[in-house]
């Protein structure tokens, strides 16, 4: 079969076009119905200006947000990242759902087109790029929550209202646990196999439940956010936690490995009738080679042949090239376009050809990376040869292993006449391995069949590509969904009538791993939970977030207060001790800006309570459940003792123990209870 040059390189167009795709998008998962990756593949990436991040509004705690999955919302894989904020910007990358990103920046439109700029680092560090709003949910304060882990007598439960809370816990004060269930939203799952308790430490931990509560949230007054203790005859404040809370599915299943580069292999028939491909294929790895230079990615090529004739000289199989640039590729293209057609002597000059061999020996010798994202495309016109049937089979089932151990996906482009008895061996060959593979336990589309012709050979090779991409991508997908998951909450009747609302069945909800943020309440402490004395356990366990230029500020700010008690006195200077703080946050941060907005907020507290512990509580956003250190309200009565100097002064120490970024370089979490005296 003769095919004109100009028809072989058609490959190029389509093969490089998905190839740019690959590269671009890497490893990360990228929902099909955000985005188009031949988009992000072909537009320009400008970069984005560097800048701290923002602040919630009137105070200097960080704004933060996470990727979310709603019951309602799209089924996202992950958070989608753009280079502009404008929606048809191209897609940069794609990052896990469920952990925080810094805000420095966000654009003002309507409701459903407002995009936010993120970022790993809460000063002027390199921007990732630009999110949806409406997949992302805001962090309200410095708090987050997870189940306590000291033993409990009960599990908890979180409910979608506070009535929903008053009214289950007024059943519960008989003594019955499972007193309106019928009211649970979601539900706390008894760890198994003694699973650890969830303790996130690093930025790039998962969150388990974030504080959704605000000072100015208005209050339920049938339904105090703070339980009345003398009615309920509780004797700690019991109040109700708001929580975005996260919902996992429980299947402990192993994620499948990690997925490298794109590996390819072309295995060309070299007979007579195939020459015209050579021009076509050489011409492919030099566009290769410009796209890996102009998207700085990572591919590896190996270009074999096969054709008939005596053992040993059947198949020419090669190992995979790394392709960094032009050159690479330019060199690589050189020897396909110098290779010879073979003929071979004798008999062996006539169809049909050692197909499945050369598919094997080529899948052998190419050096696949464990996990890679490999791709084997057979082009040829006629198949194996049956003379012997049983070593036919036995090499059908040799290819199918090779297969299923590479993660490899075929793809048999049939080209020719298609006509005669050798002719429709491909197609036979190409059913035998399929059905082998499917024998395996693999899906079906691991291996594909298809007839092409000279006009659509360059349009079907590219779409066996991009099929094998999508399928890769859903399969990241999969591994993002399973990494991100907690195992440590479950629906509750609310949430399964919720979804059910939307289609989703429970066993639906478990089997793909999907996991939701949910808007939640939950007591602090069990409402029936046996009491010791004043002592009661609570359900979760309190975490505030601390960035590394603020830790170092807190730590600049101690180390003053220390100073000044070690001189025997609790008259603090409280406006020498906000300049420390202000200069060593700007000074970590690398933001000079920083002091003056400090300063402002410092002035904007009202001057009869203006102390270093209410900046801290009010501006900085952290609870402080001790005096550190507030106003001596009576400057004419009795001085402090010693004692109480000293007591304070061991307590701040204590505090800069916990909190110093030299004793926990990398925290970012801190347990609430290093602030209770």
């Amino acid at each position: 079969m003769v095919v004109p040059p100009a028809a072989a390189i058609g490959i190029v167009s389509m093969l490089v076009r998905a190839i740019l795709v690959l590269i671009a998008a890497g490893p990360a998962t990228v929902p099909a119905a955000e985005t188009s990756a031949e988009d992000a593949a072909t537009k320009p990436t400008k970069p984005i200006a560097r800048r701290g991040c923002e602040f919630i509004d009137g105070t200097l705690v960080p704004r933060l947000v996470m990727g979310v999955r709603r019951v309602k919302g799209p089924d996202i894989g992950a958070l989608v990242v753009r280079s502009g904020p404008a929606s048809d910007a191209d897609v940069v990358t794609a990052l896990p759902l469920f952990r925080p990103y810094y805000v420095i920046a966000r654009t003002a439109g309507p409701a459903n087109d407002r995009r936010v700029l993120i970022q790993d680092g809460y000063s002027a560090a390199e921007p990732l790029g630009w999110v949806d709003e409406r997949h992302v949910e805001p962090f309200r304060s410095r708090y987050a929550y997870t189940y306590a882990p000291q033993a409990r007598d009960h599990v908890a439960d979180l409910h979608d209202t506070s009535q929903a809370s008053y009214e289950r816990l007024l059943g519960q004060q008989n003594g019955d646990a499972e007193a309106r269930k019928e009211l649970v939203l979601i539900r706390e799952r008894v760890p198994k196999n003694g699973l650890a308790s969830w303790n996130p430490l690093a930025i790039d931990d998962l969150v388990p439940f974030i504080e959704l509560r605000q000072p100015n949230d208005e209050i339920e007054r049938e339904y105090p956010d703070t339980t009345p203790t003398h009615r309920f005859g509780i004797r700690n404040e019991n109040r109700i936690v708001h929580m975005g809370a996260i919902v996992g599915g429980p299947k402990e299943i192993p994620p499948p490995d990690e997925v490298s580069g794109l590996e390819m292999v072309f295995v060309v028939d070299e007979t007579e009738s195939m020459k015209p491909f050579f021009e076509g294929v050489a011409a492919f790895v030099e566009n290769v080679g410009k796209a890996v230079a102009q998207q700085n990615g990572q591919v590896k090529l190996a270009i074999c042949y096969y054709t008939d004739g005596p053992a040993g000289t059947r198949v020419t199989a090669t190992r995979l090239q790394a392709v960094k640039g032009e050159q690479d590729a330019v060199r690589l293209g050189k020897d396909v376009r110098n290779h010879k057609e073979k003929l071979p002597p004798g008999d062996y000059a006539f169809p049909p050809e050692r197909m499945l061999e050369g598919l094997r020996d080529s899948i052998r010798k190419a050096g696949f990376t464990p996990g890679a994202r490999a791709f084997v495309a057979v082009v040829g016109d006629t198949g194996h040869d049956p003379a012997d049937a049983a070593s036919k089979a036995a090499l059908v089932r040799e290819v199918a292993d090779l297969i299923r151990e590479h993660g490899v996906h075929v793809f048999f482009a049939h080209v020719g006449r298609r006509t005669t008895e050798h002719d429709k061996l491909f197609e036979k060959d190409a059913q035998a391995v399929r059905e082998s593979v499917v024998g395996l336990g693999l899906p079906e589309d691991r291996v594909v069949y298809q007839p092409v012709g000279v006009a659509t050979l360059a349009k079907d090779l590219g779409d066996a590509e991009a099929q094998a991409a999508a399928r890769r991508r859903e399969r990241l997908r999969e591994i993002q969904r399973i990494e991100s998951r907690t195992p440590y909450t479950e629906p509750g009747p609310v949430l399964l009538e919720q979804l059910a609302a939307a289609g989703i069945t429970l066993e639906q909800f478990e089997s793909r791993h999907m996991q939701f943020y949910v808007p939640s309440r939950g007591w602090l402490f069990h409402p029936i939970s046996p009491q010791d004395g004043h002592a009661q356990r609570p359900q979760f366990r309190e975490l505030f977030f601390m960035a590394p230029a603020e830790q170092k500020a807190v730590d600049a700010l101690f180390v003053h207060l220390q100073a000044k008690l070690a001189a025997g006195t609790m008259r603090i200077d409280h406006d020498q001790a906000l300049r420390t703080f202000a200069t060593a946050l700007a000074d970590a941060a690398e933001t000079p800006d920083l002091a003056q907005r400090v300063q402002k907020h410092w002035t904007g507290i009202t001057p009869s309570k203006r102390s270093i512990g209410v900046f801290l509580e009010d501006v900085l956003g952290v609870r402080l459940k001790a005096a550190l250190p507030y106003p001596v309200e009576q400057p004419t009565a009795q001085r402090a003792t010693k004692e109480e100097i000293q007591t304070l002064g061991t307590r701040i120490g204590r505090l800069r123990q916990q909190l110093s970024p030299d004793a926990r370089s990398n925290a970012f979490w801190f347990e609430a209870s290093v602030l209770v005296p």
